[in-house]
């Protein structure tokens, strides 16, 4: 089942989004990943237009909509990758916003974190 995303599931959002980050990005310092969290489950996800995808009461992925139809995350957990979650995801949420498109720097959320954070402005973060 898709659903919006509750303030009560941040903390959860929040840990599939550091794991699969540390997987993903196993070349940036964890350090890194986990000072982010804060960021992540304070400012981004009440900031987004958020959805996840939970099944059996666990929620196994989630996608993020900035302003401006950009899709500014997808995170699916590793344990449940290539089960179609994120095609899922994506097809629920190009029916809410038809012009969806890929994440994009204008995104005020994530300009916000880069003035806040810098070094979050990489080569390897961008890819995300």
């Amino acid at each position: 089942m898709i659903r919006k995303a509750q303030p009560a599931d941040y903390e959860k959002l929040t840990r599939l989004w550091l794991e699969s980050s540390l997987l993903a990005h196993a070349f940036i310092d964890a350090a890194y990943w986990e000072k982010m969290q804060s960021t992540v489950r304070d400012y981004y996800l009440p900031n987004t237009e958020t959805y996840v995808f939970e099944d059996r009461h666990r929620i196994k992925g989630f996608i993020s909509l900035c302003e401006n139809n950009y899709i500014g995350a997808l995170f699916i957990a590793p344990q449940h990758q290539n089960q179609r979650i994120g095609t899922k995801l994506l097809e629920y949420s190009r029916r809410k916003r038809p012009n969806l498109t890929p994440y994009h720097t204008p995104c005020r959320i994530f300009r916000h974190i880069y003035e806040t954070f810098p070094q979050a402005y990489t080569p390897a973060f961008r890819g995300i």
